[in-house]
């Protein structure tokens, strides 16, 4: 065989084995995931609220820590006789803080110690929505006692939760009929499914929605709107 000959060979084997090396692979696409429409639906509730909650902070002051934590103690004891006195049960206050700190005086550049502060962080919660105003007059002619707050809630959030929840789906659904109507399709079955709620357990009376009369001293607490948003996707049929 020529030399010629051989290179022409080797040639055409080089370009074969290569051929091979390179060439391309097509993958056929075997995803079965079915095409999906994407909707919101909302559901809203609107309720009277069953329990109101006053914040309340009890202060005192001191020479030493110790007075000022005793005449806290006082003041303490003086709110809970108050309220037993108003048929409200021990079980229904509770502590959310407890502080005692010294506060200084500067004069002169010194870092002296004037006196020393304590303060008592409470809520109360009270189940007869009537005797509001009542309680918090009455708290007030205690002394020392500053009021940050009334809120309103409902207790059993569930059950409102899933009334919106269920007017949520029907909603939702019923977007997605909307769109198959408009497009040209049928709807299928749910695809996927998340929801989100919005924080209206938690009220405050005088800001959202509710209102004070302050010459008479009455609080009108007024509905707690409920919402919950479903992001829904349903299975398209043709």
């Amino acid at each position: 065989m020529s030399k010629n000959l051989k290179k022409i060979v080797c040639l055409s084997l080089v370009f074969l084995i290569s051929g091979f090396m390179f060439t391309p692979t097509i993958k056929a696409n075997t995803d079965t995931k079915p095409n999906g429409v994407s909707v919101i639906g909302r559901g809203k509730i609107e309720a009277n609220p069953d329990t109101a909650i006053i914040n309340l902070g009890i202060w005192s002051i001191g020479k030493t820590a110790k007075e000022a934590q005793d005449e806290n103690a006082k003041n303490t004891k003086n709110l809970f006789s108050v309220l037993e006195g108003l048929n409200i049960n021990k079980e229904d206050i509770k502590t959310r803080w407890y502080t005692v700190y010294p506060e200084y005086n500067y004069k002169d550049y010194e870092d002296k110690i004037k006196k020393y502060r304590a303060t008592h962080e409470l809520t109360v919660e009270i189940k007869e929505l009537d005797k509001v105003s009542e309680i918090l007059s009455k708290i007030t002619e205690i002394g020392n006692i500053n009021i940050s707050g009334v809120n309103y809630e409902i207790k059993d959030k569930d059950t409102l939760l899933n009334k919106a929840r269920i007017l949520a789906a029907e909603d939702a659904k019923n977007r997605a009929n909307k769109l198959g109507d408009v497009f040209g399709f049928n709807v299928g079955k749910i695809i996927s499914i998340s929801e989100n709620t919005s924080d209206g357990f938690y009220m405050d009376g005088y800001s959202k929605g509710g209102e004070a009369d302050i010459m008479n001293n009455v609080i009108h607490p007024g509905k707690i709107e409920i919402t919950l948003t479903l992001y829904a996707t349903y299975e398209i049929k043709n």
